[in-house]
């Protein structure tokens, strides 16, 4: 075999063998053909080790492609397996499926025979909040413990529910340094959060804590927030700025609305700031336009998360270096589910997600309320056999010009293009009408007439108006729509 090729591990039972220039492992069980004293495998082994690319001195790109159809193949194999085994603990643990006819979860073997079982949204979790809990979590001990703390939605697609978390369930993938790029040395790093006050474990409207009381178990630390971000006050600016001094984080999880406020006038006021490893954005969809300016601001990479507080604490998205965004296999199984309900494979469709790691309350074909399709994208990074997908916003976002839907992604993608805004919002006044207010970047002015031409030549629209602003208005959630219809 090839000398890339490791003998990972080696007992009676079976060889697992890793190539070292993909990662890619696989496990040979003796009785399947393996000779000269379990080490040599024999000739129709080593015929398949060849296809794989075992034996061969190839272009990696080439080696990829040849592995790449057994990678998807063991992975939804262990998909499937993952799955089994959580709908074995929902069938008996949850009220809700155990005693509910029409989810049969011993009959369903696969992903595939998911789409056999209803579609969960939100009203059914308030409806039925106690029945989806697992019977045995502990609730009283797991609060008063830490292990699981009482989160509420922020009520950006619907009214806000009520939710208990689990802390216990890791927030970042595995090898993560290698996925981000980064060295820790193996230590956790420090982590301090910046975003609405609705979406802060310490919502609080009685005042302000003290930093020591907005530290979590010594590593994160949650930032003073504020209701009305553009009338935030020189104070605040000044009070996270001496918190990242006194904190040292090295990454930063941010609503990137939020971090790009600060940002821009903390450069206003001339304050330095500590070096930041990482920006980790969640909380809301992640304009291009923030995402290139939190870059040059911070000097740091800047990568997606995507998740749902109802999620319980689970994960459905991760961005890796590469930029493209992985679903979080370890922690969700995701359809794309098109508007009549049926599977969506190649387009853009509803997520619904099945949350494998959600224990305390298991949730099976969630439709968050987000737009997304699956992408064929064979990434190199150590996320390389979790499927990658493609995110478009909310579902509620989308703006319907010409007969046809432009997603909340499309529309960013075409004002990312212009220099010199800082914030925009995009909203359909009419069949074929648009207004874009625009806050610019200090000191610049709206670029109007450049707007308005690739606007458009872009998209099918009659009437465009672009109105210069020094501020946009939130939702009641205190997030910022990128794009909506009046």
């Amino acid at each position: 075999m090839h000398k890339a090729i490791e003998i990972v591990s080696l007992d009676e039972a079976k060889a697992e063998l890793r190539d070292g220039r993909t990662g890619f492992h696989l496990s040979i069980e003796h009785e399947e053909g393996l000779s000269d004293g379990g080490r040599q495998p024999n000739p129709e082994i080593l015929r398949a080790l060849t296809d794989l690319g075992f034996t061969d001195d190839l272009p990696e790109p080439e080696l990829r492609k040849r592995q790449r159809p057994f990678r998807n193949q063991m992975q939804s194999e262990l998909r499937n397996e993952i799955l089994r085994d959580f709908l074995r603990f929902a069938g008996t643990d949850v009220p809700f499926y155990r005693n509910n006819p029409h989810y049969r979860l011993a009959d369903i073997e696969d992903v595939e025979g998911l789409r056999t079982l209803p579609v969960l949204n939100k009203a059914a979790l308030r409806e039925n909040f106690d029945s989806l809990l697992a019977d045995s979590v502990d609730i009283p001990e797991g609060l008063a413990s830490g292990r699981l703390r009482i989160a509420r939605t922020s009520g950006t697609t619907d009214e806000r529910v009520q939710v208990i978390s689990d802390t216990t369930i890791d927030q970042v993938p595995p090898d993560y340094e290698e996925v981000w790029g980064l060295d820790f040395g193996g230590r956790t790093p420090r982590t301090a959060i910046l975003t609405t006050p609705l979406c802060s474990a310490t919502e609080c409207h009685l005042g302000k804590l003290p930093l020591e009381q907005r530290v979590h178990h010594g590593i994160v630390l949650y930032l003073n927030s504020t209701e009305d971000l553009f009338s935030a006050p020189e104070a605040l600016i000044r009070n996270i700025a001496d918190e990242l001094w006194a904190f040292r984080p090295e990454i930063l999880l941010v609503n990137p609305y939020y971090l790009m406020w600060f940002g821009r006038e903390a450069q206003r006021l001339g304050l330095d700031l500590p070096k930041i490893e990482l920006i980790l954005t969640s909380y809301q969809y992640a304009s291009k336009i923030h995402k290139r300016a939190l870059a040059t601001l911070f000097g740091a990479p800047v990568y997606d998360t995507y998740s749902a507080t109802e999620l319980g604490g689970c994960r459905i998205g991760v961005e890796c270096k590469n930029g493209h965004w992985h679903v979080y296999e370890d922690h969700a199984i995701i359809e794309i589910m098109d508007e009549n309900g049926m599977s969506s494979p190649d387009g853009i469709g509803s997520v619904v997600t099945t949350v494998v790691a959600g224990r305390l309350m298991p949730l099976i074909r969630y439709e968050v309320g987000d737009l997304a399709r699956l992408a064929d994208i064979d990434c190199d990074c150590a996320l390389s056999d979790w499927q990658c997908l493609e995110f478009h916003g909310r579902r509620k976002d989308v703006l319907h010009l010409g007969g046809r839907m432009f997603t909340t992604r499309e529309i960013d993608d075409i004002l990312a293009e212009i220099a010199d805004i800082d914030f925009y919002r995009c909203t359909q006044t009419g069949d074929a009408a648009l207004t874009i207010d625009v806050v610019p970047a200090p000191g610049t002015a709206v670029r109007r007439d450049e707007i308005e031409r690739l606007v458009r030549a872009r998209l099918p629209v009659n009437d465009v108006i672009i109105r210069p602003a020094q501020r946009l208005d939130p939702e009641p959630s205190m997030k910022f729509r990128l794009t909506a219809r009046a």
